[in-house]
């Protein structure tokens, strides 16, 4: 049995590109997550309206030159960061906080 290509690569250059991978997407992740922090204040704010962008989803798309699907997937993950009217209710009356 004949060894494939990628057993015959030094084990360092294999660990060295495998570790520089999982530190580059650690990196990737937090940008990720701070990236998303920000949009969600651009979100409640609309910020985009004085850029003349009707929605956030234009803002992405256009401003930050993401893709269609890209931008989509960060507004999803704005939105579901979201506390719902529901749990806002729930969290008010837990602290004492009375809706008038």
């Amino acid at each position: 049995m004949t060894q494939r290509k990628h057993f015959k690569i030094s084990s360092y250059i294999v660990r060295f590109n495998l570790d520089s991978a999982v530190k580059l997407a650690d990196e990737i992740l937090e940008k990720e997550r701070e990236l998303i922090s920000y949009l969600d204040t651009i979100d409640r704010e609309r910020y985009y309206v004085r850029y003349g962008y009707k929605s956030l989803q234009g803002f992405c798309t256009h401003r930050l030159r993401l893709t269609k699907t890209q931008s989509l997937r960060l507004i999803n993950a704005v939105r579901r960061a979201e506390p719902t009217i529901n749990l806002r209710i729930k969290e008010d009356k837990r602290n004492g906080i009375r809706n008038n």
